[in-house]
């Protein structure tokens, strides 16, 4: 099947000047993008010669291009027919739909990225109400067992490995958050500290990890997850770059610049002290002609499958919100080096504590307010180890059936955030109708949440993350009660 004629339109389309087409393979320009499937596209005009009917072109057709450049396509094939009815040919009429159908792509890769960001994070707020369980078990037993060296040693072990679970929990809850930045002062060696933990736990065991943190000053201002994210994108980045191994680092230094460095896309990182943050891969390296590429959005030089586009166009909006600058150095075959710049911040002054001190108590009567029961008996255990009075209500209907009935001796409520039937949201909201001045602090399983910060407005007086220690409980309840602890 040749062409015989070609309009403008058409050459355009497949790049190629008008008095070349004449003549070319049809089979070789079109092709479906499921060819196992499917009929070829030369079926397709074969069948319409045939028949003399109209036909749709599949939805997979991809025009293929001189240079290996394709295109998706839409269209008709019809018959042409002579005076006496008789079929002479087909004429093929196409339509480039490539950038729909990066559109719908994008929104699919949107839609399913949302629907596993709700997965994690429904996962990990579940996991964590489990967590607050165990690890509340585990803390009651180190305190009760503290003059038994060896069975205070086995509570302190089910207690470190339910902290490396909250760690993991913590990761989910960060893929799953979305929203605005909470800028702080923030050690940028901790979120390179927990990257480094995920990626010994997902990449190939062929890549070396290393680390050198050397930076004196590492607090910026910034959003831990985001930096969390950025680091994570690029250490992803840099294992798919190493298909049969090689090293991976993350190294810090502090850098005073007196001139401006000239950053990627041309932005400066002007004169002052900042952190950099390098992360060297000895991989393939990038080309001098895609660098300016690989951080627009759904780029990739990844073969199908193996990558979105997404994850350097997140790097740089990130960074763009952080302030900071990226400096690109790599050799194609020598590896590639990203080079992050952050303005130094003075870090803050931290209060000195030591986890061996005793875990202050009190005398006040709790109200626990939660769903679920293994919740409710870590809290009674440790709230009444230190010294507490509690009363426990499963549920928003119990906690306010207990609350009217003994309003005048419960000096806190404990509030479960998430619960079925009545959340804590609601549940705060009668509770003001009974006592205007209750006090209360909410507790979840996720991180704040815009709905955590809206009964926070209306009055709440604390908020507690799950899974919640004995000296975390007790510092937000001397907090919220105006004690010094």
């Amino acid at each position: 099947l040749q062409i015989v004629r070609a309009n403008p339109s058409a050459a355009k389309l497949l790049e190629t000047p008008l008095d070349e087409l004449g003549g070319l393979n049809l089979a070789e320009l079109l092709r479906r993008l499921d060819e196992v499937n499917g009929p070829g596209i030369g079926d397709v005009v074969a069948k319409c010669c045939e028949t003399g009917t109209t036909i749709d072109l599949d939805e997979n057709t991809m025009l293929h291009i001189k240079g290996g450049k394709e295109k998706n396509i839409s269209g008709t094939c019809s018959a042409i027919r002579d005076q006496d009815e008789s079929i002479l040919g087909a004429v093929l009429i196409c339509h480039d739909i490539t950038e729909k159908r990066a559109m719908q792509t994008m929104l699919a890769q949107s839609q399913k990225m949302e629907a596993i960001g709700q997965l994690a994070g429904g996962v990990a707020h579940d996991f964590n109400n489990l967590l607050t369980g165990i690890s509340g078990f585990a803390e009651l037993l180190s305190i009760q067992l503290k003059n038994d060296h060896k069975k205070n040693e086995n509570a302190v072990k089910i207690l470190n490995a339910a902290n490396r679970a909250k760690d993991l929990t913590r990761q989910l809850l960060s893929f799953a958050r979305r929203g605005k930045i909470f800028s702080s002062p923030v050690d940028c060696h901790e979120p390179i500290l927990s990257v480094l933990s995920l990626l010994e736990r997902s990449i190939h065991k062929n890549i070396r990890l290393r680390k050198n943190l050397n930076a004196e000053c590492s607090t910026i201002m910034g959003d831990a997850v985001q930096l969390e994210n950025i680091l994570l994108n690029l250490g992803i980045n840099s294992a798919d770059a190493m298909e049969t191994g090689g090293s991976l680092s993350f190294s810090t230094t502090n850098e005073v610049l007196t001139t401006p460095l000239i950053s990627e896309f041309g932005e400066p990182v002007e004169p002052g002290t900042y952190v950099r943050i390098c992360v060297t891969d000895s991989g393939c390296g990038i080309d001098k002609e895609i660098r300016q590429l690989i951080f627009e959005p759904f780029y990739t030089s990844k073969v199908n499958g193996k990558g979105t586009g997404l994850g350097l166009s997140a790097v740089y909006g990130a960074m763009k919100e952080h302030d900071g600058r990226i400096v690109l150095v790599s050799e194609p075959g020598r590896g590639t080096e990203f080079q992050l710049y952050f303005p130094v911040v003075k870090a803050p002054q931290s209060e000195q504590r030591s986890e061996a001190t005793p875990v202050p108590g009190g005398n006040e009567t709790i109200l626990v307010i939660d769903d679920e029961q293994l919740i409710l008996s870590a809290a009674e255990g440790l709230l009444t180890e230190l010294g507490y009075s509690v009363l426990l209500a499963e549920g928003g209907e119990n906690g306010l059936h207990i609350y009217r009935k003994q309003a005048a001796e419960i000096d806190i409520v404990l509030l479960d955030m998430m619960m079925p039937e009545m959340d804590g949201a609601e549940c705060f909201g009668e509770l003001k109708k009974i006592n205007p001045e209750v006090v209360v602090v909410i507790s979840s399983g996720f991180a704040k949440t815009s709905r955590v910060e809206e009964v926070e407005r209306q009055g709440v007086a604390g908020f507690l993350q799950k899974p919640y220690t004995a000296r975390e409980v007790s510092a937000t309840i001397h907090q919220v009660l105006g004690r010094s602890g």
